[in-house]
């Protein structure tokens, strides 16, 4: 014990000798940290001050293009208003117009003006045949002074060896095969609905017939179903919707021709 005390007493404590050196050192040191550390913080409250005065020009850029578009809503809205009004205008037109004209009349001219423009062009129709595969049942028209052949719409059912004939500007196909069976069906197409609807059936199915129109009128000979040949001739009047039959001829026949002058 006497000789710690007597250590202390002279001085000697076994401390480093430059330790007041080292304190000032790790004081400045943490000097010059905490200033680096305001500077930076100075640094960035400058920064986001300039960041928020951007996004106030931003936002008072924007307020003003609000106000704007505002005005030009209410102005479209106004345009919108007016044209509805004019609408509603326009259909009382329309009601009132349609009220002074007479339907069957206005029928009429058009039927009458469809007929010029189709009855201005001669045609050639190509209806159903077979491809050596399949029986067909399209109906095509071709006109030569424009050589274009146009697509129509088909009938109902494939079919060969079909009578047509042309009548009163409407197309009447009459009997015909599939390969499977013979039909005794009568189909009519109007060109100017550009659709078919069924007329009543011939006596006996059967194809290889021979059709005209005359006088209003269709006239059907012979035919076979492939057993035998048939000699009838039948006669279908459009505006009573029936066949009538008429005399034979002299022979059963089917595949010829007929015409008229």
């Amino acid at each position: 014990m006497q000789e710690v005390k007597g250590t202390f007493l002279e001085g000697h404590c076994g401390l480093p000798e430059n330790l007041d050196t080292e304190v000032d050192q790790l004081a400045w040191e943490h000097s010059s940290l905490l200033l680096q550390g305001l500077d930076y913080e100075s640094y960035s409250e400058a920064k986001l001050i300039d960041v928020v005065k951007g996004l106030s020009e931003r936002i008072e850029t924007m307020e003003k293009k609000q106000i704007i578009s505002n005005k030009e809503v209410k102005c479209l809205q106004g345009v919108n208003d007016r044209l509805l009004k004019r609408v509603v205008e326009l259909k009382n037109t329309v009601k009132n117009l349609n009220s002074k004209i007479d339907p069957l009349s206005l029928d009429d001219s058009l039927n009458q003006f469809v007929e010029e423009c189709l009855g201005s062009e001669d045609v050639i129709y190509l209806i159903g045949g077979f491809d050596g595969i399949s029986f067909l049942s399209s109906l095509d028209s071709f006109s030569p002074s424009l050589d274009i052949l146009t697509p129509l719409k088909p009938m109902t059912a494939g079919k060969s060896y079909t009578s047509a004939v042309a009548l009163d500007g409407k197309i009447f196909v009459l009997g015909g095969g599939d390969g499977a069976c013979w039909f005794d069906t009568v189909d009519c197409y109007d060109r100017r609905r550009d659709d078919w609807t069924p007329c009543p059936a011939l006596t006996h199915g059967k194809g290889s017939l021979a059709g005209v129109g005359l006088h209003g009128k269709i006239y059907a000979f012979g035919g076979g179903d492939g057993i035998c040949c048939f000699s009838d001739m039948e006669v279908f009047d459009p505006a009573q919707g029936k066949w009538t039959k008429s005399h034979p001829m002299l022979e059963k026949v089917h595949t010829f021709s007929t015409c008229h002058p």
